[in-house]
């Protein structure tokens, strides 16, 4: 007679991210037959087609925990007050539902259908080293006037970053948005200019 198939089942681990944009593995302190662990993986945050997020990871890792060469993560876009981006997990998998992954960086470029994000990370040998993350997707006005950035997700559904700030139209008559932040590795205060290329439909509602 043959065996039931059974369903295999996966210890929860809380995910984050350290100071330097790596990916951090823990267990979630419930009870489970592994020790105690919390990991640092050196590698970089990849975005595919549909803006699904994953994890590459450049340096062995421990052997036991069951951690893959790439960790693919499900979840929810958003942009923090401080211009970051933040991905918010879903139950799914290992994932422990609500973990906030912020990624600290900078908006390099906005282009018509995609948004340029610059991730600056260490390797295992403490060298410093810059990213791109691009996502795409569409550019509106909320409600509010408030700039924002529709993030396809596929089957008709989005992620909204907001951009609370305010804006300006320039001499050339483009969108001008500026936000002050401070940099990662030195948290000098700076300046960044992000300018919007195109041209406007002005349409009668009469």
């Amino acid at each position: 007679m043959p065996k039931k198939k059974t369903k295999t089942s996966y210890e929860k681990v809380r995910y984050e991210v350290d100071p330097h944009n790596r990916l951090v593995i823990s267990d979630t302190g419930k009870k489970t037959k592994l020790p105690r662990f919390r990991q640092v993986l050196t590698g970089r945050f990849k975005t595919d087609k549909n803006n699904s997020l994953s994890y590459l990871i450049k340096a062995p890792v421990p052997r036991g925990y069951g951690i893959p060469h790439q960790v693919r993560l499900r979840g929810r876009w958003s942009l923090t007050e401080d211009h970051n981006l933040c991905f918010t997990l879903n139950k799914w998998g290992r994932q422990t539902l609500g973990d906030k992954l912020t990624l600290q960086g900078t908006i390099l470029d906005v282009h018509k259908n995609s948004l340029l994000f610059a991730v600056t990370t260490r390797t295992k040998e403490d060298t410093q080293s810059i990213y791109i993350l691009k996502l795409q997707g569409v550019w509106q006005a909320d409600k509010n006037n408030r700039l924002m950035f529709r993030i396809k997700r596929g089957k008709g559904q989005y992620d909204n970053l907001v951009f609370t700030g305010a804006w300006e139209i320039n001499k050339h008559h483009q969108i001008i948005y500026r936000y002050e932040k401070g940099e990662l590795i030195t948290k000098q205060k700076r300046i960044h200019t992000l300018i919007f290329k195109g041209y406007w439909d002005i349409k009668d509602k009469t």
